[in-house]
Formats: structure tokens, C-alpha cells, sequence
């Protein structure tokens, strides 16, 4: 059995493997890339959720199984080759990895706030990964484009990223006006965060991804009805 490490930091709410990685990276004082070699595995292997290299990653985290299956549930775990599964769902890969990372500015900042190592906590969430969430529902604060890549490897360097975006994430300069979720946004993150179980709504025999699909087509048209 491999040695829990001195020193480890504990998963927040819906946080991604990505982001944990990051962060007990920085904790350790080094980067995503050493911190992986230094576990014995490669970054790459973590990204693609290599089942004996998360594993290693859990072990020297010290998180149980039920925090890393949570936490892969926020992450999304591959079913296929354009398939996923996230929260217990299904959906299309191309819906929970996109090249432009979103995020709430003031979750972030609150992370950060009075922090003499702000990257240590910074965490992103998995709902912010999904297509259809638009809003955090802590703050009311539409997520915003964060940073953009089209390579795994750097896109999900959060540590590196977040390092990169950190004065102006302070400034302010993320931030937007803030607005009331709407019955579709709180729908959705119920069923998210709480599963079918908690969905009283007819929409609870419908998958959520095909239903994201149609609200977003209804929308659609309604806009354009009203334009």
C-alpha cells in the first residue's frame, strides 16, 4: 500500500480531478507535470484517467473511494470514444470538454480571499464543465470564459492556467452583471447534483443530455420569436 503524503488538501464541492491534481501539485512545490512523474505516473495518464494512475494519485491524496468517485463524476468519465458518463448520465463528450475552461470569477476570488498561497485553493467545479450550465448558483454570476486550448495538456493545467489569470481574476476583471437563475437552471442543477431521485418534474424520464439539446432549441426559437 502506498504511502498517504505529508501533505494533501481535501476535495470542495463538485471539484474535477484536474483541479485537485493542480492543487495538491502546488501544496507539494512543484508543477502538474513533476507532480505526476514524482508519483510515478505522467500527467497525460491523470488527464486520461488511467485507472492505476488514478489510482496511485488517490492513495498519496488519501482520498477514500467514495471522494473519488464523486469527484469522477464531476469530472466525467469516458464510455467510449464520444461518449461520457457524468453525474450518472450520459452524454456526449463533446458537451463536457470544450476548449474554452468557464468559471465563476467570485467563487474563485472567495477561494483566494486572504490566502498567502491562493493556487493551493482555487478549485474548479464539474458543473462549470457541463454544456447547459450557464449560471453559479452560489453567487447568481453567469460563468465565463477563463482561458482556451485545444490541448488537453495545457487546457487542464489548472494550476499554470489560474497562475496566468490571477491579477486579473482579483481586479475584477471576470466579473459580470448577475442575474436569477431561471426554472431550467435550477432544474438542471438539481438534477445534477441530486439525481433522478430528486427530479418531480416529467422530465424525469428523459435523459438530461437530449433535454439540455431541446431546451437550447426551444430557446432558440423563442428569442428569435421575440426578436
Amino acid at each position: 500500500m502506498l504511502r498517504k503524503l505529508a501533505l494533501t488538501v481535501e476535495p470542495v464541492d463538485r471539484e474535477t480531478l484536474p483541479s485537485l491534481f493542480s492543487r495538491m501539485a502546488i501544496l507539494n512545490g512543484t508543477d502538474a507535470a513533476n507532480f505526476a512523474l514524482d508519483l510515478g505516473t505522467t500527467f497525460r495518464r491523470i488527464l486520461e484517467q488511467d485507472e492505476e494512475a488514478v489510482a496511485i494519485f488517490a492513495e498519496r491524496a488519501g482520498l477514500s473511494a467514495t471522494q473519488l468517485a464523486e469527484m469522477l463524476s464531476w469530472t466525467g468519465e469516458r464510455i467510449g470514444d464520444v461518449r461520457m458518463r457524468f453525474r450518472q448520465e450520459v452524454f456526449v463528450s463533446r458537451a463536457l470538454r470544450n476548449p474554452i475552461i468557464r468559471g465563476c470569477p467570485l467563487c474563485m476570488r472567495e477561494h483566494a480571499a486572504d490566502q498567502p498561497h491562493p493556487l493551493r485553493h482555487i478549485a474548479l467545479r464539474g458543473d462549470w464543465l457541463c454544456r447547459g450550465v450557464d449560471i453559479c448558483h452560489q453567487h447568481h454570476h453567469p460563468l465565463v470564459p477563463l482561458w482556451s486550448s485545444s490541448r488537453p495538456i495545457e487546457r487542464d493545467d489548472i494550476g499554470a492556467r489560474l497562475a496566468e489569470i490571477l491579477p486579473d481574476l482579483r481586479a475584477g476583471s471576470f466579473d459580470r452583471m448577475c442575474f436569477d437563475p431561471t426554472d431550467y437552471d435550477l432544474w438542471l442543477d438539481k438534477r445534477l447534483s441530486q439525481g433522478i431521485a430528486a427530479d418531480k418534474t416529467w422530465l424525469a424520464s428523459q435523459p438530461v443530455f437530449p433535454t439540455i439539446t431541446l431546451c437550447e432549441f426551444i430557446g432558440a426559437a423563442l428569442l428569435r420569436t421575440q426578436g
